[in-house]
């Protein structure tokens, strides 16, 4: 169904585009004979015809190869994970849903996490102490005492139809972004107008990691000395 709706749409335009471009190019035939050049007629009309098209075409997908472009070049240069500070672990870290593992605090140097629940309360994980075979316990607490934050959709405009897409490591305190995972996008008209409808958006530039493995790379790279 969606392609069928994006066929129809590319029709309509293609026949639109064809008419106007048609109607232009014997419009300037007819000027051009009337003004007895009637050799030059033919190649004037060939001219704007396929001059007109091309503008026509240009309307709704031109942006999109402007944007392909850009997109292709912060991809290089502004994707994927950078450790802008590091931070102490033991000051624990905010974010929004469950609580890590034994592995999980191992491998990013974290103390403690506190999530909010949905009934407005704080609970905290953290490893359990004293115990060989390493386990996590978690409590409720009344106020959180995170030092850090872990946020996601923190959006911002690249420009030229680019949109990046940052998950950051927030200090709370002085409100310093201590590592972000930027995800890039890019659409053009066409993209904007139709895609939430038919999927048309375009895979994002993750930079240089493994999707699985970003969270925990970032976290670590701010917390693991």
């Amino acid at each position: 169904m969606d392609a069928l709706i994006m066929l129809i749409i590319l029709l309509g335009w293609f026949g639109l585009g064809l008419w106007l471009a048609m109607s232009l190019a014997a419009g300037v035939l007819r000027r051009v004979r009337a003004g007895g050049a009637r050799a030059a007629g033919l190649p004037a009309a060939v001219l704007t015809f396929f001059a007109t098209f091309t503008i026509f075409w240009a309307i709704p997908f031109g942006d999109q190869a402007v944007a392909k472009r850009h997109f292709d070049a912060l991809c290089k240069t502004e994707a994927g994970i950078k450790v802008l500070e590091k931070g102490d672990g033991t000051l624990g870290m905010r974010w929004w849903v469950g609580g890590g593992g034994v592995k999980f605090f191992n491998e990013t140097g974290l103390t403690f996490l506190e999530t909010l629940e949905t009934n407005r309360k704080y609970t905290r994980y953290t490893l359990a102490p004293d115990h060989p075979e390493g386990r996590t316990v978690e409590f409720d607490v009344e106020v959180p005492k995170s030092r850090y934050e872990y946020s996601i959709n923190n959006f911002t405009d690249m420009g030229r139809g680019v949109t990046a897409s940052d998950i950051r490591v927030t200090d709370l305190k002085t409100g310093e972004v201590m590592a972000r995972e930027r995800i890039l996008s890019h659409s053009g008209w066409i993209q904007r107008t139709f895609g939430a409808g038919i999927n048309l958006y375009s895979a994002p530039c993750f930079g240089p990691r493994a999707k699985e493995e970003g969270m925990v790379q970032m976290i670590a790279g701010v917390f693991k000395p």
